[in-house]
């Protein structure tokens, strides 16, 4: 992994998936501990404290925010008298409502509501079959056309993906070629300094020796 500070103090992280060898615990460890060190090299720690902070949700409608709360603490017992079915209820009054004449008249209502009621879903029901088949053919050939240009888009951002996966990977494989080459080279100078440093040792041993003779 790369860390890379330019003068706005933007941290830039990299790395190459695609040519980075497997790890084994060693290698864990030691990368732990340059990150640790890149880490206490940032000049701000906390890189996300520039980003906007999620916005708490405030809602117009008590009903809403109720339901919320609901949603929240996981409530499934929870209901509304919203919608009162007893209006839609054709039930006579009993016991001492009999007599009741305000008890008839609610009675006589709900009645009258409940007819109506279904009166307008036999309405529904003759319009839906008349005109019904038609519109599900219109909303099912719009929802096939829909899910055609949907497809489009998503191919599109396939392939757009895919070619910068491809991209990624060409230039990590370029780099890696690079880097390896590097290592090569650095390993190739190392050796050379130890030989040179042989060599200096031998020499340096070759002067004590011959030093040692003229003084004898």
């Amino acid at each position: 992994m790369d860390v890379d500070t330019n003068q706005s103090n933007e941290i830039f992280l990299d790395a190459l998936p695609y040519i980075d060898a497997g790890y084994n615990q060693e290698k864990k460890s030691f990368a732990e501990r340059l990150i640790n060190l890149e880490l206490n090299a940032m000049p701000d720690k906390n890189y996300l404290a520039s980003r906007f902070a999620p916005t708490e949700l405030n809602f117009s409608s008590e009903l809403i925010q109720t339901e919320w709360e609901r949603v929240c603490q996981q409530k499934e017992d929870y209901s509304t008298d919203v919608i009162k079915h007893d209006r839609y209820t054709m039930k006579a009054p009993e016991g001492p409502d009999t007599d009741n004449f305000e008890a008839w008249t609610k009675a006589l209502n709900n009645a009258k509501v409940s007819v109506e009621h279904h009166s307008n879903r036999l309405e529904n029901m003759a319009l839906l079959q008349t005109y019904g088949s038609n519109a599900w053919v219109a909303y099912n050939s719009a929802l096939e056309n829909r899910q055609k240009k949907l497809q489009m888009i998503l191919e599109k951002l396939k392939k757009e993906i895919e070619e910068v996966n491809k991209q990624r990977k060409k230039e990590q494989e370029e780099g890696g070629q690079k880097l390896k080459a590097l290592e090569l080279k650095w390993q190739e100078l190392i050796n050379n300094n130890l030989e040179v440093d042989k060599a200096c040792l031998k020499l340096e041993q070759s002067i004590q020796n011959l030093k040692a003779k003229n003084l004898d």
